[in-house]
């Protein structure tokens, strides 16, 4: 099993450096591992934050979320600073381990590579799927 650690992403500029400081590693099933960004300061409560959660699926299948959200904050004219609203991007893998270790490394590799790429990150920028 993966050991925890902080992980850097780059930005939609592709090249600044985000970096997500680990917070806390799963302690077991249906445990969340959790990282923040804490560059930008302010209310803990309100940066950035991702979770990985594992679990057992039906029979030999293990399910993986992972759940990224970026709070919507709002400050009113007396300075009260309250969330309304969060952008959240949601990842779910479902993986038979009966299968060898090297069909489901590809599976995993290629897919999450897929949801990566230029065309599919478009798609949910602009909350449409590409049309012919």
């Amino acid at each position: 099993m993966p050991t925890m650690a902080s992980i850097t992403v780059k930005a939609n500029d592709g090249t600044t450096d985000v970096v997500y400081a680990a917070l806390a590693g799963s302690s077991g099933e249906t445990i969340p591992a959790k990282w923040r960004n804490d560059a930008a300061g302010g209310i803990a409560a309100f940066r950035k934050q991702a979770k990985v959660t594992a679990k057992a699926g039906a029979g030999s299948k293990r399910v993986v979320e992972t759940l990224f959200v970026v709070p919507i904050v709002r400050t009113d004219t007396n300075g009260n600073t309250t969330q309304v609203s969060a952008h959240t991007v949601r990842v779910i893998s479902t993986l038979d381990f009966s299968d060898s270790q090297s069909v489901i490394d590809e599976a995993v590799s290629q897919g999450v590579n897929f949801a990566a790429s230029a065309l599919v990150k478009n798609a949910n920028k602009e909350g449409y799927a590409p049309r012919g």
